[in-house]
């Protein structure tokens, strides 16, 4: 709560909700997919094709994910 009764604007507040609910998310479900896959037995895990695109798709939403924080962190700082 004290994030909203800070002097942010309403614009910043809807950005920081957007990034934590969207991009922020996706990536940590992405990431723990891809760790329940190596916790399964070799019999279930998934195949190597699509192993190799989904850390892919892992690293393309992480570096995202950080371009998005950094901007919003200069735009909640005011730089």
């Amino acid at each position: 709560t004290w994030l909203v009764w800070s002097k942010i604007d309403f614009a910043t507040l809807t950005s920081i909700v957007a990034f934590l609910a969207t991009n922020l998310a996706v990536v940590m479900m992405m990431l723990g997919a891809l760790y329940l896959n190596f916790k399964l037995p070799k019999l279930y895990r998934t195949h190597w094709v699509m192993l190799i695109g989904s850390v892919a798709s892992a690293i393309i939403l992480a570096v995202v994910t950080a371009i998005s924080a950094w901007g919003l962190a200069s735009k909640w700082v005011g730089a």
